[in-house]
């Protein structure tokens, strides 16, 4: 989820900014501790993410009632979307799974309404 807001502020490539992460942490020793990320589901998500975004974004805003795409705040848009790129296009990640990380995502970063409607979108599609 970093990785694609990170790319989506600075308008860059997520696999690029995926790369970035990568050399830094193992050049620098202050990231060592990040721990062992699964960088081939990372490539694969933002792969997926990257080739269905547009149509991720019609199903997100096929399910708004009285709100567009552009109105959600980008973090919110971003724990949405990548959910949803797991949802459709990983099988491997049970779909409730997704539902619940997105909702842990929210909690963690996002405030209360925000949890509430991305639990509503998603579980539309369980």
């Amino acid at each position: 989820m970093q990785v694609l807001y990170q790319s989506l502020i600075n308008k860059e490539d997520p696999l690029d900014t995926l790369s970035n992460l990568k050399d830094l942490i193992k050049d620098d020793d202050d990231y060592k501790d990040i721990g062992n990320l699964d960088y081939e589901y990372m490539e694969n998500t933002i792969k997926n993410y990257t080739l269905h975004l547009s149509d991720i974004d019609k199903d997100i805003e096929n399910n708004l009632i009285n709100w567009k795409l552009d109105r959600i705040s980008k973090l919110d848009l971003i724990i949405l979307r990548l959910s949803l790129c797991e949802i459709k296009y990983d099988s491997s990640i049970p779909n409730v799974v997704s539902v619940n990380e997105a909702i842990e995502l929210s909690k963690t970063f996002c405030d209360d309404k925000s949890r509430k409607y991305i639990n509503g979108i998603l579980t539309k599609f369980i």
